[in-house]
């Protein structure tokens, strides 16, 4: 058989809602910045914005998890687990992190001459030859 389609996301807002109005109030207030973002493969997957990682790293606490579990679980009338993950703070996922430009070989000759030339703006200093 096929495996089962995951649930629409409205129907799954609306658990997320109803599952609120089950968890504690301290753990409700720890979900407060989080949505749900799809199920997949019998997991709920629960993003927090790139600015909530504190309440993201709290709700991730064993305890938490399973409470939000079982309370998504009666709310959907399925066993599922709950994955936590970071989303941009408009929702999206967040960009894959931009390659590093190599601009010049690192090496510690390069990386001196950039060392003195920041000194230099910094302090208003002059650079000078000793013999």
């Amino acid at each position: 058989p096929p495996p089962p389609a995951p649930a629409p996301t409205g129907d799954l807002d609306a658990a997320w809602d109803e599952a609120l109005s089950r968890v504690s109030p301290k753990l409700r207030s720890i979900l407060q910045p989080a949505a749900p973002q799809r199920i997949e493969r019998g997991a709920v997957i629960i993003g927090f914005p790139t600015a909530n990682q504190f309440q993201k790293s709290q709700a991730d606490r064993e305890q938490n998890r399973q409470e939000l579990a079982a309370a998504l679980g009666a709310s959907l009338g399925t066993d599922v687990r709950v994955v936590l993950e970071t989303v941009a703070d408009d929702g999206t996922p967040p960009p894959a992190p931009a390659p590093v430009a190599e601009e010049a070989p690192d090496d510690p000759h390069t990386r001196e001459e950039e060392f003195v030339r920041n000194l230099v703006e910094t302090l208003d200093a002059t650079e000078e030859e000793f013999a």
